[in-house]
């Protein structure tokens, strides 16, 4: 009599290994995108803290990211746009700051934008709809109510 494992168990068992995998794997990419956002999330705050000390200091808003006492590590375009490996943080001509992630494959655009103008220092992050960017946005976001942007297919989240 010999001992050992017959073909088919042998394939039951990989084929469960196989649906465990694909069960964890869109789970394992939502949290790994959930850090990186994390960072979006500080870098937009910090950013706008930023620009909130410029104008306490000189009344108006900076022309450059050089005009902040933040130092950014990035590539910037010595005007109002900044580009690191976690994504492009913009200041507009009011003030409100601007952070973009945009993920590879098919995962989807979100972004993070703290208003000078309207709800002040309030955060939203905006997600496209139907993509994984949107469990994202819900995650981080301190509510459950997502409401469509200003932007065409676009879900917003208040942070």
């Amino acid at each position: 009599m010999k001992k050992g494992f017959t073909l088919m168990e042998l394939l039951i068992v990989v084929l469960v290994i196989a649906i465990l995998t694909a069960i964890a794997i869109p789970s394992y990419m939502v949290t790994v995108e959930k850090g990186k956002a994390t960072e979006v999330v500080k870098l937009t705050r910090d950013i706008y803290d930023a620009v909130e000390r410029y104008n306490f200091r000189t009344g108006g808003l900076p022309t450059m990211f050089d005009d902040l006492d933040i130092e950014l590590r990035g590539l910037s375009n010595k005007n109002l746009t900044f580009t690191n490996e976690f994504g492009t943080f913009t200041i507009d001509g009011s003030g409100n700051v601007k952070g973009v992630r945009s993920s590879s494959g098919n995962f989807g655009t979100y972004y993070f934008i703290i208003n000078r103008t309207s709800d002040e220092g309030v955060m939203y992050c905006y997600a496209q709809s139907g993509t994984d960017a949107v469990k994202v946005c819900a995650g981080l976001s301190s509510s459950d109510d997502a409401a469509p942007s200003g932007e065409s297919g676009y879900l917003g989240y208040k942070m």
